[in-house]
């Protein structure tokens, strides 16, 4: 996940299965969009959202880029860590 929005590639995600503890990078509206687990039509329906409302998605690229580097960047996953050094 934090791969794809690294550079600005939103995710289609199905809700209800064992994932990654990278899920928690995910902002459904902003960096992603759920579909129901085990339901081609749900999955079918989120392509066609994304294909639909490409231009919002395209807009958001720099957006999620930014929020990935901010919250992912080797110092802000270090710094807790670092911070219980001092």
């Amino acid at each position: 996940i934090t791969q794809s929005l690294g550079y600005g590639v939103p995710m289609i995600i199905a809700r209800d299965e064992n994932h990654s503890p990278e899920l928690e990078a995910v902002k459904d509206g902003f960096n992603a969009q759920f579909f129901n687990s085990n339901d081609e039509d749900s999955l079918a329906q989120g392509l066609i959202s994304f294909f639909e409302n490409k231009e919002k998605w395209l807009k958001l690229r720099k957006e999620i880029v930014e929020d990935c580097r901010i919250r992912y960047s080797i110092e802000a996953m270090t710094a807790t860590f670092i911070n219980l050094l001092k």
